[in-house]
């Protein structure tokens, strides 16, 4: 199972490779308010960047990752 870790205050670059985009998509739309979101492109080294608005919990991303706030 792949397991991502967000700590608090801390923007969690993972890269794009590594995820679907269907699995960033939903993420973004079902949690607009607790995750903030950054998106691949050259100035970031094609990393989905991720960093919590103060929440925690494990959110699936599918069948075998998740995602821990």
């Amino acid at each position: 199972m792949r397991r991502y870790e967000l700590i608090e205050e801390e923007v969690a670059a993972i890269p794009a490779a590594e995820l679907e985009v269907e699995q960033v998509l939903h993420l973004h739309a079902q949690y607009p308010k607790e995750l903030e979101f950054g998106f691949p492109s050259p100035l970031n080294g094609q990393c989905y960047q991720l960093r919590s608005r103060g929440y925690v919990g494990v959110v699936p991303l599918g069948a075998d990752t998740t995602l821990e706030i």
